[in-house]
């Protein structure tokens, strides 16, 4: 068989899988056609066609002996369109040695159900893909192929069991033999990741996170390792080396490994200010207080070191000022959940909005849908008034706009 009869298969079988006939429905008055067109075969009516319509003839009589497929014809004889004969469908996928689609699941399933009990990712995976199959809906957003397929598999489980920091392109040479797979790849990770666990509390990291890059970070797996700024008075340790903020004058910037072998020796201040954008933790008035920069969502390793702070002197007030928008207001609830510190807000309320008026923004539909979520958490009730005021007023502000030393 030459390549047409191959190409015209090709075409036939695709269009067979895409419709109701293989998905179990009625096959009544519904036929698959290949018509003759520019846009099918235009090698037979461009106006150089008589160089192939030899070949594509061959093509056709050779499908049609082997009764895979019925030709309709005009009267000059050229032919007008194929039909797929559903009788031989079989013998169809045999002539070019494609898998049928019912094969293909059949394959798919199976390694569904021999990985379903790894983790709890992958088992939450794993239901979702096979009921997607048992119901004929397509998987292509999140596999389209058996290699792909395994490759999440092992990524989900990997995710889960990962309990030290690393980076995205370790991980993805570790665990799949090529730094670079996992970038490709991360899209529909996250995609996945998000559709399994957007209705179970145990990860509210996740189902709160705005950005794509934080919902990896949650499992430990950073495009750049994780980095805390700190600015005030206050003696720190990291592997013998003692540090004294008093003496340096500036800020010192830790990264994972050192946050981990830091030991808080004095706090000189009394209270903790976290903020979330880099450019306000370097404008932000030189009060008595130690100033740091978490940068969005912490993780263990920052929740570790606030932990410590607040171990070494009892009485440390926390504060936290952000961005008064939805992501602001879910950096803080998270900072006060997960480390069950009782960080107290700075200028994210309604009277700052009102302010700085004329530095808002308008809220993006998303923005409408995440501030409505807050409002259905019991614990965010001191904030209703001002999430009240975005939603009536439509704005939004960033705290680069704000003017802390008022």
């Amino acid at each position: 068989m030459n390549k047409y009869g191959i190409s015209i298969l090709e075409k036939l079988l695709t269009k067979y899988e895409n419709s109701k006939i293989s998905k179990g429905g009625s096959t009544k008055n519904i036929h698959i056609s290949l018509p003759f067109d520019s846009k099918n075969m235009n090698d037979y009516v461009c106006e150089d066609s008589y160089q192939y319509e030899s070949l594509i003839e061959e093509a056709v009589c050779y499908l049609e002996d082997r009764k895979v497929i019925c030709v309709e014809r005009y009267k000059s004889g050229l032919i007008k369109r194929l039909l797929l004969n559903l009788d031989y469908i079989e013998k169809a996928y045999e002539l070019i040695k494609r898998k049928s689609k019912n094969d293909i699941e059949t394959e798919y399933r199976t390694i569904l159900e021999a990985y379903s009990n790894q983790s709890e990712l992958v088992k939450k995976f794993c239901i979702l893909m096979i009921s997607r199959i048992d119901s004929y809906q397509s998987h292509k957003s999140y596999f389209d192929s058996i290699e792909e397929l395994k490759e999440i598999l092992t990524i989900l489980f990997q995710l889960e069991n990962q309990k030290e920091e690393i980076s995205m392109r370790n991980f993805s040479a570790r665990y799949l033999n090529d730094s670079k797979r996992l970038e490709r790849i991360k899209s529909k990770i996250i995609k996945i990741i998000r559709e399994i666990t957007k209705e179970n509390q145990k990860y509210v990291d996740i189902i709160d996170a705005e950005e794509d890059d934080n919902v990896l970070n949650q499992f430990n797996v950073f495009e750049n390792p994780t980095f805390i700024y700190i600015r005030g008075k206050g003696i720190f340790q990291v592997n013998n080396q003692r540090i004294n903020l008093r003496e340096m004058g500036g800020e010192l910037v830790l990264n994972s490994n050192q946050l981990e072998k830091l030991s808080v020796l004095e706090i000189e201040s009394d209270s903790v200010i976290t903020v979330e954008n880099m450019t306000t933790f370097y404008d932000f008035p030189n009060r008595k207080s130690l100033i740091v920069y978490l940068g969005g969502f912490h993780n263990h390793v920052r929740r570790e070191f606030l932990l410590k702070l607040k171990k070494s002197k009892g009485e440390l007030q926390f504060y936290h000022a952000g961005d008064i928008d939805a992501g602001g207001f879910y950096i803080l609830d998270h900072l006060i959940q997960k480390t069950g510190i009782s960080f107290i807000p700075i200028k994210m309320d309604k009277e700052t909005l009102e302010k700085y008026k004329k530095y808002t923004k308008s809220l993006t539909k998303e923005d409408q849908n995440r501030l409505n979520n807050l409002k259905k958490k019991e614990r965010m009730k001191n904030y209703f008034s001002t999430i009240d005021y975005m939603l009536l007023n439509n704005v939004k502000l960033e705290q680069e706009n704000i003017d802390y030393n008022r």
